[in-house]
């Protein structure tokens, strides 16, 4: 009864017939690795969208209550808008992975986790092996749930398969299940749900544990983004993973709130084209070059080496005490406009946003955006307009 009660809360699968059948399901491929390998031996299905021309290639594992015929319109149009290949994972007891072999092996959420994390594998060896993709071309997106499977996936890329990823983004991230249970039900709630996906923990390992071989890079690049009108994962939740990464030290992580969006209520353009964009081109296409340019001289990739500017110049050492950047969303469009053409604030100045202090993060903007004059007009013509409407997380 107890598995019963935890499956119903954890993974409330949506009935194929709800998400509109297999009929509805264009670009929908089945494949099948070899039985005693990795993830083999189970036929399934994935979301298969190839874009002409496209550099990058994005796995996407979806929300609760989803599965792929539910989202499709949503990611094929997330896939246009950012000219990236995307594969959409289902998971084991969702939508066209009902097969019985499948479901009667779902005993237990621990056997659904199982599952997930041998369909992810399977989706990584699928694009190496069968579409020839590297894996630095790699970016794992997970969304509210999918964002488990996600960091998992990473961590065994990383320190099982021995590969270099190219990127993470995490759309409404949870520190935990039980987390979300107790924001929600009270401490108590934690007796109720085990500890599953414990986020917080997977990240911390990722930061802190030394790569396998110094083939690997330390650093994944990591985008969080989370909507400031979230009442089913609050938005501290991705404060909270952001802040462990930084405390790490982490040289590639980036933060963005989108102040008007919700769970479920996303402008797919401008809370996620325009940052995940901005992402991949600041930290994972850079970082992918660097790292091929590297091994190209051979020279070994110093693990957590500050990012270098165009004139390949050294970071100053200023900037390198500070690791983490932070884009905030203040809905004020010549500011948005403006802190697209002098990159984001970096870690201090979202602290001293968020802190109401606009005079120290004009300063900051000042001094780490060599020529940040108009950066500190901005900020004081609409500052206050940008109080109002900034999420105030708690630091």
């Amino acid at each position: 009864m107890g598995n019963m009660v935890e499956k119903c809360i954890v993974f409330p699968a949506p009935s194929v017939t709800a998400a509109g059948g297999v009929e509805s399901c264009a670009n929908i491929v089945w494949d099948r690795r070899a039985t005693g390998s990795p993830a083999g031996g189970v036929w399934r299905p994935f979301l298969w969208l190839e874009v002409p021309g496209a550099e990058l290639t994005v796995i996407y594992f979806h929300a609760n209550a989803e599965d792929l015929a539910g989202m499709s319109d949503w990611v094929s149009e997330l896939a246009q808008e950012l000219s990236v290949n995307l594969l959409a994972v289902e998971f084991p007891g969702y939508g066209l992975l009902q097969s019985p072999e499948i479901v009667e092996d779902m005993e237990s959420v621990e056997d659904i986790i199982r599952g997930i994390d041998n369909a992810a594998v399977h989706a990584v060896r699928f694009l190496i092996e069968t579409q020839g993709i590297a894996s630095n071309q790699v970016v794992l997106h997970g969304r509210s749930l999918g964002c488990g499977p996600t960091l998992r996936l990473a961590k065994y890329m990383r320190d099982q398969m021995q590969l270099n990823l190219g990127g993470i983004v995490l759309q409404s991230p949870s520190i935990s299940i039980q987390q979300v249970a107790s924001d929600w039900l009270g401490a108590a709630a934690s007796l109720l749900v085990p500890d599953y996906y414990h986020n917080l923990s997977v990240l911390t390992q990722l930061c802190r544990d030394a790569a396998p071989t110094t083939q690997v890079g330390q650093w994944i690049p990591i985008l969080i983004v989370h909507g400031a009108q979230d009442n089913v994962i609050q938005p501290y939740h991705a404060w909270t993973l952001y802040q462990e990464a930084v405390a790490h030290g982490h040289p590639s992580v980036v933060l963005s709130i989108a102040a008007l969006s919700g769970h479920q209520q996303w402008d797919l353009y401008k809370d996620l084209a325009c940052p995940i964009g901005r992402f991949f081109a600041d930290h994972v296409v850079v970082g992918r070059a660097r790292l091929q340019q590297a091994e190209t001289e051979g020279r070994e990739v110093a693990c957590g080496e500050a990012e270098r500017n165009n004139s390949a110049n050294p970071v100053p050492v200023s900037r390198r005490k500070r690791p983490g950047r932070v884009l905030q969303d203040c809905q004020c469009s010549q500011l948005c406009a403006l802190t697209s053409d002098i990159v984001e604030a970096e870690t201090q100045i979202c602290h001293n946003v968020l802190a109401g202090s606009l005079v120290e993060a004009a300063k900051d903007l000042e001094v780490s955006h060599h020529g940040g004059k108009r950066a500190t007009e901005m900020l004081a013509l609409n500052g206050s307009r940008c109080l109002q409407e900034l999420c105030l997380l708690p630091l």
